[in-house]
């Protein structure tokens, strides 16, 4: 269904209007902002299709998240993206995607074939063991990449004033509240991070190292 894809200005830019372009990211808002970004190029909200035998076609097969893919004439845009500091967002894809939805349930034989768990529920058992998971499960490869997949690694490339502020700029525009996401309070966050041992946290320091630098630029002032 390639042709109900969205038209893309380059590889992963959702073009909002002549100017502006947002880049989303996987667990970054990614479904909500998706969902106003069609909104504001459709006038109406989207509709997930059902089909038969359980398959959908839902916003993310209409506006996929795909490997940042730069172009002369983009910095000609303003271009705006959702950062998130990248062990929340890290911890949050495990709460999520692999403790709340199971999602390597998808792909049991292969996780089982790796010698790992299917269910796991210890972050720091999941972390050092990330590359297996990731090579076994498409969906934990997707939602646990870098953040700078999807961006790239240019941080001047992006306005970070309404890259801030993502929200409201997209509220701006539409008219309306962004819906369809959590914010986890600053207790259950601080809750979830207490959780990762410092191996794990050095890890992850170290993995999304790009991922920080970009986050550091866009909050510096913050």
């Amino acid at each position: 269904m390639s042709f109900l894809k969205h038209e893309r200005l380059n590889g992963n830019g959702i073009k909002i209007n002549n100017e502006l372009v947002f880049y989303p990211v996987p667990k970054n808002a990614c479904t909500a902002l998706k969902r106003e970004a069609y909104f504001l190029l459709k006038g109406r909200d989207f509709k997930t299709i059902h089909f038969l035998f359980g398959r959908k076609f839902t916003i993310h097969d209409y506006m996929q998240s795909n490997k940042f893919n730069l172009n002369s004439n983009s910095y000609n845009m303003v271009n705006i993206c959702n950062i998130r500091n990248p062990i929340e967002r890290f911890v949050s894809g495990f709460q999520n995607r692999v403790v709340h939805y199971g999602d390597l349930e998808l792909n049991r034989q292969s996780v089982v074939n790796a010698g790992l768990e299917v269910n796991p529920v210890n972050i720091n058992y999941f972390v050092e063991n990330l590359e297996a998971y990731m090579k076994a499960s498409p969906v934990v490869y997707h939602h646990f990449l870098p953040q700078s997949y999807f961006l790239g690694e240019d941080f001047s490339f992006y306005n970070p004033e309404m890259s801030r502020d993502v929200f409201k700029v997209f509220e701006s525009l539409t008219g309306r509240k962004v819906g369809g996401y959590k914010i986890s309070s600053k207790d259950e966050k601080a809750l979830i991070i207490n959780k990762l041992d410092d191996c794990s946290t050095k890890k992850l320091d170290n993995y999304y190292q790009a991922d920080f630098k970009m986050y550091e630029r866009i909050y510096r002032s913050f």
